[in-house]
């Protein structure tokens, strides 16, 4: 299991947390996390990547939990090939990539060499994942 920490601006936890994943692991030394308005809602989403606890696939897990620390519908979805040791090796990065006002989740794996666009609900955005064709290390970088 694992626990995650959400901290008010005066150090004290914000209400509600800290929340235990059951289930899940994250790279405790470098996590891989985001935080926004994904559905423009008001609330701002979090957003974690990592694997399925106890297990020697490489398919990683892209969470987004909501404010309170609830797991939002069509998550978690699965993210194929991303060297889940050590995880992804990139950050999450949110933009909004089609221009409709929310923003998108995106990601690199590892492994795979591409880079995958998720919208909040969990489907993947149209045309992704965008194939690089070889293995990264790199973080995804967006203009806007």
């Amino acid at each position: 299991a694992t626990t995650l920490y959400l901290v008010q601006g005066d150090g004290s936890d914000y209400p509600g947390w800290p929340k235990t994943l059951n289930g899940y692991a994250f790279d405790a030394q470098a996590p891989i996390i985001a935080i926004g308005n994904l559905d423009n809602l008001g609330d701002q989403e979090i957003v974690l990547a990592g694997a399925q606890s106890g297990t020697t696939t490489t398919t990683g897990k892209l969470l987004v939990l909501n404010s309170a620390g609830n797991l939002l519908a069509g998550w978690p979805v699965d993210i194929p090939d991303s060297d889940i040791k050590p995880f992804f090796l990139s950050p999450v990065a949110l933009n909004d990539l089609d221009g409709n006002g929310t923003l998108e989740i995106i990601l690199a794996a590892r492994k795979a060499g591409k880079v995958y666009a998720f919208n909040f609900q969990g489907q993947p955005i149209s045309g992704w994942p965008y194939n690089i064709g070889v293995a990264n290390n790199t973080s995804v970088a967006l203009a806007t």
